[in-house]
């Protein structure tokens, strides 16, 4: 399935990867994936949130804001 998300590897050349501003939403989105490696739990994206959902009922909202 393709994305509309942009990993860096798939720049073409350095000086795109050093140049390449990534968002917010794209940030949240590759630590969703790092993260569904380390834990058994439900995620799901709202509101420019991250929301996980652990079986034994506890829930942990990440979000994001850039400086």
């Amino acid at each position: 399935m393709k994305t509309n998300h942009t990993f860096l590897s798939e720049l073409e050349n350095l000086n795109s990867v050093a140049n390449y501003k990534i968002d917010k939403n794209d940030l949240l989105f590759d630590i969703k994936v790092l993260l569904k490696d380390y834990y058994l739990a439900t995620f799901t994206e709202n509101e420019n949130k991250l929301k996980l959902c652990f079986n034994n009922g506890q829930v942990f909202y990440l979000s994001l804001d850039e400086q």
